[in-house]
């Protein structure tokens, strides 16, 4: 009886190898290749719901997704190694490039600025046909903005920044160039080297900034250690640039040089933050009060400070997490004891309860708070323009509220987090699956 089945099990794998044999013997004649069908199963198979409700369609990028931008009805996705441009309204691919980054430019005419992988320079496409619109062939410095392109090129210890358009990459009426002391080879590729306040949480990387905004009025860059302040509309420096040193850390909050520093004396690290407003000329400074940049030994400055807004976190000489008034050094808001400020946008702070059960919103011009609701230790908090983003994957929950009384623009059981942000709606992701869901207007 056992070798009755061995004997079948012989005949079934001799019979499994003819049919494969046959399978290669019609594909070699025909020239039919299965693979593509495949494929194209496959990733309809593993795209699955990434939320409910649904989003409007889902899709599966070529890898794991970094950011989205959401212009003209378009989707450009960002990926490690890999670009492309969908149809906001049914997820249809456009076109795709190999990409070492992207980053896109333009409100009106948007382009696509995509790294050569493993090469020298840049291309920039048209969004919405793929077709190359212009290219550098050399390692640039680029920071791309819903209004123009800032290009840096560095030799031999010279560095110019040039304003271009982003249509043509040419200096058209409007445009400029100004030459800088330093070198750039750290800020070769997209968004490299500025000094500008970054947001109290990273938690949504630069996912919250792909799609383009307006170019600040000015703008900070490191180069060299010292930090140069640029007028955008002119590329008129304003001087001396600002030395940055490993006890002294500058960035550029609107129009005010805010710069956090330290002190080792005794064994022990002392921390002061300070501004200097360019408009006004006025200047302030809040000694004892830690902007938790510092790192290391003997309390080296190694991160820039955080804040939103006009407002500037730190932490006060009692141990409260605080705002400061980027103009003024005044306290805008004193966090209770063991609470924390989780996000600001200047006009509000986003607050975690002591027990991390509850997130509030509190008005930093009257210190009253407008909303209070549940919230996991673990969800992760923004402000953006209209709305405040709550995501949590591990309790698959993720909202958009209002922020003046936390009217739920958007509510969600979903296990994503926000790939990128448009005017109306949401990109959301888990793994490589990505898809559109809208947000309300509000009531």
């Amino acid at each position: 009886m056992a070798a009755n089945r061995a004997f079948a099990r012989v005949q079934a794998v001799f019979g499994l190898l003819g049919v494969i044999a046959l399978v290669v013997t019609y594909a070699i004649i025909t020239g039919w290749n299965p693979l593509p069908g495949w494929g194209n199963w496959l990733a309809n198979v593993s795209a699955g719901p990434l939320s409910k409700p649904a989003t409007t369609w889902v899709k599966r990028a070529g890898n794991e997704p970094n950011t989205a931008a959401v212009v003209n009805n378009f989707v450009i996705v960002a990926t490690k190694g890999s670009v492309e441009t969908r149809s906001l309204f049914t997820g249809e691919k456009m076109w795709s490039k190999p990409a070492d980054w992207a980053v896109v430019a333009g409100a009106d005419r948007p382009v696509v600025l995509v790294g050569r992988p493993a090469q020298k320079g840049f291309d920039v496409y048209d969004v919405t046909t793929g077709i190359l619109q212009w290219q550098k062939t050399e390692n640039l410095g680029v920071w791309a903005y819903a209004d123009r392109v800032l290009l840096l090129h560095c030799s031999n210890g010279t560095c110019v920044l040039q304003s271009v358009d982003w249509t043509t990459g040419k200096e058209n009426p409007g445009g400029w160039h100004l030459t800088l002391s330093g070198t750039g080879q750290p800020l070769i590729g997209a968004g490299h080297g500025l000094a500008m306040l970054d947001p109290i949480s990273s938690d949504y990387g630069g996912s919250l900034t792909a799609t383009p905004g307006p170019v600040p009025d000015m703008i900070a860059l490191t180069l060299a250690g010292k930090m140069h302040i640029i007028r955008t509309g002119s590329g008129i420096e304003i001087k001396p640039p600002i030395p940055v040193t490993a006890r002294s850390r500058p960035v550029l909050a609107g129009h005010v040089v805010v710069t956090a520093s330290s002190d080792f004396r005794d064994g022990k690290c002392f921390y002061a933050v300070s501004g200097t407003d360019l408009r006004t000329g006025r200047s302030w400074s809040e000694p004892n009060f830690d902007t938790k940049t510092s790192g290391g030994l003997q309390c080296d400055e190694r991160h820039d400070p955080v804040g939103g807004g006009g407002a500037i976190y730190a932490v006060n000489p009692s141990g409260r997490d605080v705002l400061l008034s980027a103009s003024t050094g005044s306290v805008l808001y004193t966090a209770k004891a063991k609470t924390h400020i989780e996000a600001t946008d200047g006009d509000i702070a986003i607050v975690r309860s002591a027990d991390k059960k509850s997130l509030s919103a509190v008005k930093l011009s009257s210190g009253n708070t407008l909303w209070t609701r549940g919230a996991a230790a673990s969800t992760m908090v923004a402000v953006t323009s209209g709305a405040v983003l709550l995501t949590d994957p591990a309790t698959e929950h993720l909202a958009a509220v209002a922020p003046s009384n936390a009217y739920a623009l958007l509510d969600l059981k979903s296990g994503a987090t926000v790939l990128g942000l448009g005017a109306h709606e949401l990109i959301i992701n888990i793994g490589r699956s990505f898809g559109p869901i809208a947000m309300s207007s509000g009531p």
